[in-house]
């Protein structure tokens, strides 16, 4: 058997659509393309063939992933839990998680600290509450812990912001009302009073 063509995909330029014996067999990215040394004319095996089908495969799945992490960073639970929705082996699972941790796209201390900076940045809450989201993202507690201590979290800061925004609306006039939605995102009772105190009601 011999490569008879390669040639760039319509719809995807970053993928390659590798023809034998004038027939097409199977695609890859332009990296994989680079790594895999193909090239028009070369003679392949059966071993071979079995092989690059293999990689082909792997292929199409990272390519699901990279459109899947580009909506926004992923843990690595979340990508694992993906690939079981999509229904792959657990063998072809491990590789593409594999992959993306050997190329830091997936890194879960990098995603606490960005779950951190974007929540404090557009919806802040409690220290509780971060830590409770990013245990349901299955990180690990020296991962959080870490991305907090990083982040200086300031939550008596936090709650004032809050409550100066909150007293906008008339329902959280009430002191009682107030209190009851702060504790309800996790802040404690102490620097709830001392908040309230602070901004003078």
């Amino acid at each position: 058997m011999k490569i008879s063509e390669i040639k760039p995909q319509l719809k995807r330029a970053d993928r390659f659509s590798i023809f034998i014996n004038h027939k097409y067999s199977f695609s890859l990215s332009s990296e994989e393309l680079l790594e895999a040394k193909l090239y028009v004319g070369l003679e392949i095996s059966d071993a071979d063939l079995a092989k690059f089908n293999k990689l082909a495969e792997n292929s199409l799945v990272r390519a699901q992933c990279f459109r899947y992490l580009s909506y926004r960073l992923r843990s690595e639970w979340e990508m694992e839990t993906y690939l079981k929705r999509k229904g792959y082996s657990q063998d072809i699972i491990k590789n593409t998680i594999d992959y993306f941790l050997a190329r830091k796209l997936i890194d879960d201390q990098e995603f606490a600290n960005r779950w951190i900076e974007n929540r404090l940045l557009l919806k802040p809450t409690s220290i509780n509450v971060l830590k409770q989201e990013l245990k349901q993202k299955r990180i690990k507690s020296e991962f959080i812990n870490q991305a907090i201590i990083e982040h200086e979290i300031d939550e008596l800061q936090i709650i004032r912001q809050l409550i100066e925004k909150k007293r906008q609306q008339h329902k959280y006039q009430d002191d009682l009302k107030m209190m009851q939605l702060l504790a309800r995102k996790g802040f404690s009772y102490d620097h709830i009073k001392r908040a309230l105190n602070s901004t003078g009601e």
